[in-house]
């Protein structure tokens, strides 16, 4: 049985390629949290949309709104959490990737 790792990712899609390397490692059953500058991947428009789709993908709601994001340029599949759920997944999957 395998387990399920929780990726995290806080860097820009549009200044970082770390974005590919990332996704080219998340199997279906991982999530993947986007925090810092990595929330523009939240965004309907960016490199790597179509990339997500069939993905769990969770947004630091806190990060969205400190960098001025607002629900009508989010891509309605991202879930958006809050640091405290964030330590809830962490819990629920004992694996974890940081993309920094």
């Amino acid at each position: 049985m395998s387990q399920t790792i929780l990726h995290t990712l806080n860097q820009s899609p549009f200044a970082s390629q770390i974005w590919q390397d990332c996704l080219e490692h998340i199997e279906p059953d991982d999530c993947l949290v986007l925090l810092n500058d990595g929330v523009y991947g939240a965004l309907n428009h960016h490199p790597y949309r179509n990339a997500l789709d069939n993905k769990t993908c969770y947004a630091i709601k806190e990060d969205v709104e400190t960098r001025g994001l607002n629900q009508l340029n989010l891509n309605p599949d991202i879930i958006l959490i809050s640091y405290e759920q964030w330590v809830e997944l962490a819990v629920k999957h004992p694996l974890s990737q940081s993309w920094f």
